[in-house]
């Protein structure tokens, strides 16, 4: 098989990858693979998988792996004036630096999620996170052969960003949750229910109260009530931006009839009384 590779431009942090070397390697460090156009066939431990633009793959150190476009092993670099039907970005991280960011975002678990598995972990990047991705690369390109201080830090932060974007998904967006729950989270967001009652959002579910608590608890594995009232808490840390609203008005807003059960709940959550609260705001 080939050695040969296509790189428009490498240095220690990322690699821009237009013809990915064909022969099988593993590394001693994490590479996470970037696909930012085409697909490719991507071989690892004996299991294969495509990678299409927008997947972000987490390949572990010692992984074997290596890549195929459309069934043929690549064996020469594009001709001239043909186009790049497929281009990928890695990044690379040392192990050390992998379970630092992991600490520092209080999910150190997130690394054994992405060891487990035999064929590495893959996430599909929203648009947003995608042009976040490229837009930070493009400047990580900037960096020489000796970097600087504020290419290290900006590389860092890349890598934050990078398993924040797997641990919203890990832990979060692909939770099966049935659409009638999701449903129902977003109508306790909006105006139509934020300022009722508990009563008011199981009026909503169709469901009875008894039903809907044991539902909410299996799904989420948190109280509705408890949901619900974080829901009305964080709303009126925004309505006490408002300088119109009294504190009164906002405990109405909310669905409190009494300002002192209102203050009392709004303490528990923040930490702080409203009026406190909204004199931190001001300054």
């Amino acid at each position: 098989m080939s050695q040969r590779a296509c790189y428009t431009w490498k240095n220690e942090y990322t690699h821009r990858i237009h013809w990915q070397c064909a022969e099988e390697h593993t590394h001693t460090f994490w590479e996470f693979v970037f696909v930012t156009k085409g697909v490719a066939h991507h071989h690892c431990n004996g299991i294969s998988g495509d990678l299409y633009a927008g997947h972000l793959a987490f390949i572990r150190p010692t992984d074997c792996h290596y890549y195929t476009l459309d069934g043929v092993l690549p064996n020469s670099l594009f001709p001239e004036g043909s186009g790049i039907p497929y281009e990928h970005r890695d990044i690379y991280v040392q192990t050390d630096m992998m379970r630092l960011a992991a600490n520092y975002a209080g999910c150190s678990e997130v690394i054994d999620y992405l060891l487990k598995p035999d064929y590495p972990v893959i996430i599909n990047l929203s648009d947003s996170q995608r042009t976040d991705l490229e837009n930070t690369l493009n400047f990580l390109e900037l960096c020489g052969e000796n970097p600087q201080p504020r290419f290290e830090m900006l590389y860092r932060t890349l890598l934050c960003r990078i398993l924040g974007f797997a641990i919203e998904q890990i832990y979060f967006n692909q939770k099966q949750y049935p659409l009638w729950l999701n449903e129902l989270i977003q109508k306790m967001h909006s105006a139509e229910l934020i300022g009722g009652t508990l009563s008011d959002v199981v009026k909503a579910s169709h469901f009875s109260h008894g039903h809907l608590c044991r539902l909410f608890k299996k799904y989420t594995g948190e109280r509705i009530i408890d949901v619900f009232c974080r829901i009305k808490m964080q709303h009126a840390c925004r309505l006490l931006a408002n300088p119109n609203l009294t504190v009164l008005d906002v405990s109405s807003l909310v669905g409190y009839d009494s300002q002192s059960n209102f203050i009392n709940q709004f303490k528990k959550h923040t930490g702080l009384v409203p009026s406190v609260y909204r004199n931190k705001l001001k300054s």
